[in-house]
């Protein structure tokens, strides 16, 4: 009996040791977890959740303890809303390897999606205290300052937004295209909100530099030019509109109205 039950046991270590390892090996030398995670930062910055979700999961595969997954894939979750599946994979991240910058930027970002539209005193001194314990970990990675600049953006806090992505066109590495794009955006909403109105400026501040989204329009005229007709950053709306006799599209002719003659009323009176 003693027997029997010694080699039951010897029978159930190697299952318990291969529950405890990875899910799968590794099928190629592109198949691992900075690959993965890499390609699903990718996916998530173009926008392509599904994809991001699925090479997050290949890297866990491989390496559940993979930090930069876990921060990334809570990152995608807080985009969703998914905020306990969200704060559970950053604090993984952050338990499993704090030395790496991945998941106090998450952490950061994570407040910046759950508190955006609130008052932005409320929840941004804790998001920049995650942010700048990322930068003491990583000073050179231009992927903190850029996603910084977003939550700043979030907060309307434009120029310290600006300030962040000129940053990352100081570091000169990764992500020096986005920031670059999102810096000139800003630069022409400052230029178009000091022209403006203090209520159409204020729906012009709400540019989402991370996806397209409709700012609040005010309510007012037609040839307004926070019109639907263009985006509110657009610099066509620091320009007055044309009155009714003549209009203009950008990249279109102008058409005007001919004006009107006198041959009618002439006949007119002559008749009367």
């Amino acid at each position: 009996m003693k027997t029997q039950l010694r080699f039951a046991a010897l029978a159930v270590v190697p299952l318990l040791l291969t529950a405890c390892g990875p899910k799968r090996q590794p099928g190629g030398l592109m198949d691992d977890p900075r690959t993965h995670s890499d390609r699903a930062k990718q996916y998530y910055d173009a926008g392509d959740n599904d994809r991001a979700r699925q090479e997050y999961t290949l890297a866990l595969e491989l390496n559940k303890k993979f930090a930069p997954a876990l921060a990334g894939l809570g990152m995608l979750e807080a985009r969703l809303h998914n905020w306990d599946e969200a704060e559970k994979d950053i604090k993984k991240a952050i338990d499993y390897d704090d030395k790496s910058f991945d998941g106090r930027m998450a952490w950061g970002v994570y407040l910046g999606e759950k508190y955006r539209g609130k008052d932005s005193d409320d929840w941004l001194p804790e998001a920049e205290a995650q942010f700048d314990k990322a930068v003491d970990r990583a000073p050179k990675e231009g992927e903190v300052w850029y996603r910084r600049g977003i939550v700043r953006q979030w907060a309307l806090r434009l120029r310290e937004a600006g300030e962040a992505y000129s940053k990352v066109l100081e570091i000169n590495g990764a992500y020096t295209t986005p920031a670059n794009e999102a810096w000139a955006k800003i630069q022409k909403i400052e230029r178009a909100a000091s022209r403006m109105p203090s209520s159409s400026a204020s729906a012009v501040c709400r540019w989402d530099p991370t996806g397209p989204s409709v700012p609040a329009r005010p309510s007012t005229g037609r040839n307004s030019p926070s019109s639907p007709r263009m985006p509110s950053w657009s610099p066509w709306a620091t320009r007055p509109w044309p009155p009714a006799t003549s209009v203009r599209r950008p990249g279109s002719p102008t058409f005007r109205r001919a004006a009107p003659t006198t041959t009618r009323s002439a006949t007119r009176s002559t008749t009367t």
